[in-house]
This record gives structure tokens, C-alpha cells and sequence, in this order.
């Protein structure tokens, strides 16, 4: 866990590739440190990254699926 909580802090606050900071962190591929993130934190770290650079993005996303799912509900019939 030291490891992928380094990760994640690099993640956060460097521009450095995801493969770069697998490197650095100790491990000989990404795909070791993809795994490790999707089992732990249910994301891949670049989805991570996303998320945690760009947060209102997430924000405008599920304000799009909340008016989409107030659209369907208007359209289907009543039982």
C-alpha cells in the first residue's frame, strides 16, 4: 500500500507519466501499478488523474445524467 499511496501523491501533484512514476515507485511496468489502482481504488490512474485535477468535470457529468434520468422518467408510461 506505501507504494500505490506514493503513486497516488505523485499522481496528484507531478506532471510525470504514469509509466514514470511506476518506475519510481518500484515497479517494472505500468501495468503492475494499473492493476493495483483498479483493484484498490476502482479507477486507472490516469482516470484518477482526471478526477483529481479536474474536478468539476465530474460535477457537470453527473448534473447531465440527473437531467437525462428526469427526461426518461416524463416519457415513460405509468403502470
Amino acid at each position: 500500500m506505501r507504494r500505490l499511496n506514493i503513486a497516488s501523491n505523485m499522481i496528484e501533484q507531478t506532471n510525470m507519466s504514469i509509466g514514470q512514476i511506476s518506475e519510481y515507485v518500484g515497479y517494472d511496468n505500468h501495468s503492475s501499478l494499473f492493476r493495483l489502482f483498479k483493484q484498490i481504488l476502482h479507477t486507472t490512474p490516469t482516470q484518477y488523474r482526471q478526477r483529481v485535477t479536474h474536478p468539476h468535470q465530474l460535477d457537470v457529468d453527473v448534473g447531465y445524467f440527473k437531467n437525462l434520468a428526469a427526461i426518461t422518467d416524463e416519457d415513460e408510461p405509468d403502470d
